[in-house]
């Protein structure tokens, strides 16, 4: 696609986001998402995306729609739901699916508000090494703080190598994490200096590895297939944020 037609699909796109975003939700829809809201008990929360063609087997679509972390209040949760739905129709999504050959007027969205977990430590988890076909190990990144700090690439994360039988690490790089993302009071994320006293301090001990490392096998015995985990830790307790098949060929 030349420069001149990606500068044509972005104003398309700008133009059906803003249409999207500035219409009112129906009155029906509006009432059931804020009593929803409300039965979370109004919390922090997380607007995700979950699109129909999204962790295919053979696309993973991953950072192509938007999410929202730490939302509050029932004005902006609506909100950022319309903003979730747009975001099905950005530039980057659009070529996207052109190139994965998908039908663009079959694609649809939903959005998933989560509890926020104020997390500890988070990262992801990928049950089979994605760089070998035959592996016997799983990968472990993670970093204090808020989890998309890894998955948006923006932290140098640890790493274990994890053996699938024994659960034993079998090696492992930790890195001097000089930030942490956290909440930013009452909406959004910020990123902050990490202590001193945690910075090149293993954000997971062994125990906890091993845990996380039991919990996600079971997951991937539950849908079949070697998985791509999103998680957090959380008071001693972790917590799986989304599970895809793993994409072996689109993994860092």
């Amino acid at each position: 696609m030349s420069p001149a037609n990606l500068r044509d699909l972005e104003a398309a796109s700008n133009l059906v986001r803003q249409h999207i975003e500035s219409k009112p939700l129906p009155e029906l829809l509006s009432k059931e998402i804020t009593d929803a809201y409300q039965r979370l008990g109004g919390c922090a929360v997380a607007v995700r995306s979950s699109a129909s063609q999204e962790d295919l087997s053979t696309a993973s679509f991953a950072g192509q729609y938007d999410s929202f972390i730490n939302v509050s209040g029932v004005p902006e949760v609506l909100s950022r739901v319309k903003s979730v739905w747009s975001s099905l129709w950005t530039a980057r999504a659009i070529v996207y699916r052109r190139l994965k050959h998908l039908d663009q007027g079959k694609v649809s969205m939903a959005v998933l508000v989560q509890r926020l977990v104020e997390a500890e430590a988070g990262g992801i988890l990928f049950t089979k090494d994605p760089f070998s076909e035959t592996s016997n190990v799983m990968v472990i990144e993670g970093a204090w703080g808020l989890g998309d700090s890894v998955t948006s690439g923006s932290v140098d994360p640890d790493r274990f190598w994890v053996n699938r039988k024994d659960l034993k690490v079998v090696k492992r790089t930790t890195a001097s994490k000089s930030l942490m993302r956290v909440s930013d009071g009452a909406a959004g994320t910020v990123d902050l200096s990490t202590p001193e006293s945690k910075r090149d301090k293993p954000c997971l001990t062994d125990q906890a590895v091993a845990e996380l490392a039991r919990l996600s096998l079971g997951i991937e015995s539950l849908f079949g297939a070697p998985q791509d985990i999103e998680w957090a830790l959380s008071k001693g307790s972790f917590y799986i944020i989304q599970s895809r098949p793993l994409q072996r060929a689109t993994v860092r």
